[in-house]
């Protein structure tokens, strides 16, 4: 299946959506892939990725989008936050994606639709690895639904916990079967 896709305003960008596109189509296969776009200030890196968007979601993946920002830097799983919220208000989401360590992780974060968590269990510990290995088995039970593309943009400000998650996703890609795009600082 192939997606037509309009460039937005992009010019000689045809090779880079090419390869986009191929992208996806191996990460739908089921080979979880990692796509870096990196680039100076100004030469289009958010234009391309809204265009990788458009591909990814005409094509019938799930995309779980964010952004990092300077100023949210020390907003605890922020950019996680925006990943998943949107994916989790709806109630059809929920059935089956709290099971086990997505459970504590979504409940710890307050996700939508998750169940509660008693906070206070973990407040003598660090719960970063419980949070960062259900946020795993989360984006696991949404990659079963449909194909999965996580979009991060300004990924270089992205808060530690949101990079702590995005590192162990990256490790499992193979498993996951999710394309990750993960810009470096310019």
């Amino acid at each position: 299946m192939r997606a037509e896709v309009l460039p937005g305003n992009l010019l000689e960008r045809d090779e880079d959506l090419a390869r986009i596109e191929r992208t996806l189509a191996r990460s739908r296969g089921g080979h979880g892939t990692l796509m870096v776009v990196e680039g100076s200030a100004g030469v289009g890196k958010t234009a391309l990725l809204a265009d990788a968007r458009t591909i990814a979601e005409s094509a019938g993946m799930q995309v779980l989008r964010s952004r990092g920002a300077e100023l949210e830097r020390d907003f605890a799983y922020g950019v996680v936050r925006q990943l998943l919220e949107p994916a989790l208000r709806g109630a059809e989401h929920a059935e089956g994606l709290f099971q086990g360590p997505a459970g504590l992780a979504a409940g710890l974060l307050d996700l939508p639709g998750a169940p509660a968590h008693d906070r206070a269990a973990f407040a003598d510990e660090d719960s970063s690895f419980a949070i960062i290995h259900g946020l795993y088995w989360l984006s696991a039970g949404l990659a079963e639904r449909a194909a999965l593309c996580i979009v991060v943009d300004d990924a270089h400000w992205a808060d530690a916990g949101s990079f702590g998650f995005l590192l162990a996703a990256m490790r499992r890609l193979e498993v996951l079967a999710t394309l990750v795009r993960w810009p470096s600082a310019a």
